[in-house]
């Protein structure tokens, strides 16, 4: 059983071929698109059962003398949590594409909008500075918007939400116009890295701590450039310029990065993954799965009034 591990999120079951789930969710709106996604594998899973954790960030410390298990959307090496992919690459209502940063829209659907904006901004056309926008979640973003105001030829980091003149959202797809795009942690991973790669920009990815279910499969200096996490204003710069001396090599790397994400991160492909993922966990399970009190069945319909929190 698994009831140390129910209280760090929401206990779902498969039965039968049937998804059931616990009344509590602190996220429904997160929990309607996961429970969308897994509808679509739940007759071939087993009999199993998993206690999702819909925020952001892990539960389950190394030091916490906890095993768990608990399924997160990003980790680090600190962390046991098993990794899954993000509720982000499902959205079981409202519009298809996104309204960033209120909502990033079903992956299927993004990565077709984003993939045809970056066809309409080629290399050549794109303006060589590296980009970035979002609020000042960790203060690793710091350097690169100070950089921002002594070489703004160089850099255009800018905060979105901020105590000093903070400046206009800009959605993903419109950073397909810059060659180099930064990608930095907030809280936890940025959920955002996926996105980026699909302009054919060169993703700068900051540090390395942070990882989502597929970062282990992305190489640096092959599908993107690493930055560290405690790069100087002069390090920035430095990198920048290097990138403006080496333009072939920085179209192949951000190239290859957007092969990647468009060949091996499909919606099929997400499917697969957590059926796979679902499949090896059930084969570590040694009980019998039993139906609880207070547990209702999954319908597609009622994922859409979750969404509303109407349940």
């Amino acid at each position: 059983m698994i009831d140390q591990s129910r209280r760090f999120g929401t206990l779902y079951k498969v039965i039968g071929s049937r998804l059931y789930r616990s009344d509590n969710c602190a996220y429904p709106s997160r929990c309607a698109s996961v429970e969308e996604l897994l509808l679509n594998i739940v007759r071939d899973l087993p009999d199993l059962e998993f206690v999702l954790n819909v925020r952001d960030w892990p539960q389950i410390h190394f030091l916490s003398g906890l095993s768990g298990p608990v399924f997160s959307y990003s980790s680090t090496d600190n962390f046991l949590d098993i990794m899954c992919p993000a509720w982000s690459f499902w959205t079981s209502a409202g519009p298809l594409l996104q309204q960033y940063p209120r909502g990033l829209g079903r992956w299927d659907h993004m990565r077709r909008f984003i993939a045809d904006r970056a066809r309409r901004m080629p290399w050549q056309k794109k303006i060589s500075i590296g980009f970035f926008r979002g609020s000042r979640s960790s203060k690793e973003r710091d350097n690169l918007v100070l950089l921002t105001k002594r070489a703004p030829h160089l850099v255009d980091a800018q905060y979105t939400q901020s105590k000093n003149s903070p400046v206009k959202e800009m959605s993903l797809a419109e950073h397909c116009k810059f060659k180099y795009l930064f990608n930095f942690r907030g809280i936890s991973a940025s959920f955002r890295l996926r996105h980026i790669l699909l302009c054919k920009s060169l993703v700068l990815h900051v540090g390395q701590e942070w990882q989502e279910f597929f970062y282990s499969s992305l190489k640096p200096w092959i599908h993107y450039v690493p930055v560290g996490s405690n790069a100087s204003e002069e390090d920035l710069e430095g990198l920048i310029l290097y990138l403006r001396q080496h333009d072939d090599l920085a179209e192949e790397i951000a190239e290859r990065g957007f092969q990647f994400v468009w060949q091996q991160l499909r919606m099929k492909d997400i499917l697969c993954y957590w059926r796979q993922l679902l499949q090896e966990y059930a084969k570590l399970l040694s009980y019998n799965v039993e139906m609880e009190l207070k547990f209702h069945e999954v319908l597609p319909r009622t994922a859409i009034q979750l969404y509303y929190g109407k349940i």
